[in-house]
């Protein structure tokens, strides 16, 4: 005995000598394993190590919690089976198949152990997720199809699990498509919320049950009651929308792609002419009119908004005299073309009556064009002076021609309120032409407290002596207009016919208008660039008005009166006269600016009548 042990000492010391050691057995790695498994898949895992310095053969044993089963083609083993032993091999690295037809679903761990002849051992173990899918499917179906604007639609949505394990944590979404307006949601089970994306957790649907869901949404754009389509071409609220819904679980799905469906719902027009939906609309609601072409004349006798998709492609065609006439207040009527063939009657785009209780009306971007007639007259825009607190705002008004009087927006009668309180503003007036006058903007008669701003007015022509065209005016015979101020206009290209200059004023006051203000405006190549030839008081012409090119910049036909001033302004380059005044009483017109700093009738500076018109003193720079 103390002679081996004696040996094992020496053997001992002779392998320290000859720098021999002992290593542990190996697992360097086990691949192949994803981090979920959806039963019932087949996954090859791959182990690759070794027995250390151990002599000898070994073997591996593969097995998981979660049963299922292995195989290899690495022999001997006992498989199929779990846990699985091959060997006792030589083998490094060994395949083995996991089928997880039999498995539990849950969190898995998969182990891997390599056990040598000697005893000696390692150990690997890799964690996954084993899953029992839910076949979940979801069909949509809508009523009624299609749906009159602004009628409900009932959507009904089924989620079926066809297993085949149940479904946890199902939720069912759905986002409403433009133009529908949530009503109600009603699921079988759990619950739903929102008004726009419909979100609803519906639990656990076992193998082999479903779930609906009903919504109910209104057929109708939030702020639009009423649609008007003649069926012409697309139209924003009326056509196919199509509401898409998807379905999700945790677990996870084999055919994921019937977890979304869609349903497409046709919206029709609940109107196909205007009258008819002014006719049917309640007070203070919103009419949309489609593209198209409506052939009709319309009476709006009720508080409504009118509104056309494009006033280029939405075109009343007018069939009477008034082609649109107003005689309700809080009125709004916008984006329309507005024109007609008729050509033989008095014509007008669009009128107010003359009834006190029409206020609170708004006129925008609309078009009218295009009303020429044989008969007395043509009117873009007509406002009546009982009229007050109305707005004309951005309208373009071009080819108004009669065989009398042409008017592009005509303020006008006796019988005013006192204070209209009306804008006239950003609007475009061009070719305005009657064969006794024609006038771009004209605030004539019982007018008071008005504002014509931001305007631009071109391209008005005299058809002859003694047939005047004016670009903006106030005047009139059935009362005196006042408090009118004329600002920051463009006003140009008002041309006469012959030598007849005086038949083409840029900015007009007239007859017995009194309280006018014309500041900040524009008027070049006219006639008369600002011609005033009224009896009224306080006609004040000041604070940067541009007034260039035309052949008489400042024209006065009438005694200047008390309070009539023209005061720094740029006159400049008027071929004849800068202000000409053919009456006996001095006009102000001091403190401008006229082309040089020596004043009148220097080189380079308009000149002036100078017996009457009192320049001096003068601005030695211009106005910016």
């Amino acid at each position: 005995m103390f002679r081996r042990s004696v040996a094992l000492a020496m053997l001992l010391a002779l392998s320290a000598v000859l720098g021999c050691t002992t290593t542990a057995p190996f697992i360097t790695g086990l691949t192949g394993l994803p981090s979920s498994i959806i039963i019932p898949a087949t996954v090859v895992l791959t182990a690759s190590g070794g027995p250390g310095s151990s002599r000898g053969l070994f073997t591996w044993t593969f097995s998981t919690n979660c049963g299922g089963t292995f195989t290899s083609t690495t022999t001997p083993n006992n498989g199929p089976a779990n846990p699985i032993t091959i060997g006792p091999t030589d083998a490094t690295t060994v395949q083995v198949t996991y089928d997880s037809t039999s498995a539990i679903p849950g969190a898995c761990t998969f182990t891997v152990k390599l056990v040598t002849s000697s005893g000696r051992s390692a150990m690997l173990q890799v964690t996954t997720t084993i899953w029992l899918p839910a076949g979940l499917s979801l069909t949509k179906g809508d009523s009624p199809d299609p749906v009159l604007y602004g009628n409900n639609v009932t959507y009904t949505l089924t989620v079926t699990n066809s297993g085949p394990g149940p479904a946890t944590n199902v939720v069912l979404t759905d986002t409403l498509p433009a133009n529908m307006v949530f009503v109600s949601a009603t699921p079988s089970q759990g619950s739903c919320s929102g008004t726009t994306t419909i979100t609803c957790n519906l639990g656990t649907i076992n193998n082999g049950a479903n779930a609906t869901v009903t919504i109910v949404v209104q057929a109708k754009a939030a702020g639009i009651d009423l649609v008007v389509d003649d069926d012409a071409g697309t139209c924003t609220y009326t056509g196919t929308v199509t509401d898409t819904a998807t379905v999700t679980a945790t677990e996870p799905d084999p055919v994921p792609g019937d977890n979304t469906a869609t349903a497409d719902t046709a919206i029709n027009a609940n109107y196909a002419t205007i009258s008819a939906a002014i006719a049917a609309a309640s007070t203070g609601q919103k009419i949309f009119v489609c593209l198209g072409t409506y052939t009709e004349q319309l009476s709006i006798n009720k508080a409504l908004t009118l509104i056309g998709a494009s006033s280029t492609n939405t075109i009343i065609q007018g069939t009477g005299s008034d082609i649109v006439t107003i005689s309700s207040g809080n009125v709004t009527i916008q984006g329309f073309q507005i024109t007609t063939s008729l050509n033989n009657i008095n014509l007008s785009g669009i009128k107010l009556a003359q009834l006190g209780a029409v206020s609170n009306v708004t006129i925008t971007d609309n078009w009218i064009r295009n009303l020429n007639t044989t008969a007395t007259y043509a009117i873009g825009i007509s406002l009546q002076s009982q009229n007050s607190n109305v707005s004309v705002l951005n309208n373009q008004i071009e080819n108004i021609t009669s065989n009398g009087l042409a008017y592009g927006i005509l303020l006008s009668e006796a019988g005013g309120m006192g204070n209209n309180n009306v804008l006239i503003k950003g609007n475009q007036v061009s070719a305005i032409q009657g064969a006794l006058a024609g006038i771009g903007i004209s605030v004539n008669d019982d007018f008071h407290n008005v504002t014509v701003e931001g305007n631009t007015v071109s391209n008005l022509t005299s058809p002859g002596a003694g047939k005047r065209v004016v670009g903006i005016a106030s005047g009139g015979t059935a009362g005196t207009p006042s408090n009118v101020t004329i600002l920051n206009n463009t006003v140009s290209n008002i041309t006469w016919t012959g030598t007849n200059i005086q038949d083409a004023v840029g900015i007009g006051i007239g007859d017995t208008a009194q309280g006018v203000t014309i500041q900040n405006n524009t008027v070049s190549n006219c006639g008369v660039g600002i011609g005033l030839a009224t009896s009224g008081i306080n006609i004040v012409i000041n604070n940067g008005n541009d007034i260039l090119n035309n052949q008489v910049g400042i024209g006065i036909a009438t005694a200047p009166q008390a309070g009539w001033a023209a005061n720094y302004n740029n006159i400049v380059g008027n071929a004849l006269f800068g202000a000409q005044n053919t009456t006996a009483t001095s006009f102000n017109a001091e403190n401008n600016w006229w082309g040089c700093t020596a004043g009148p009738g220097n080189p380079g500076c308009d000149t002036v009548s100078f017996d009457n018109v009192d320049f001096t003193p003068w601005l030695t720079a211009p106005v910016p």
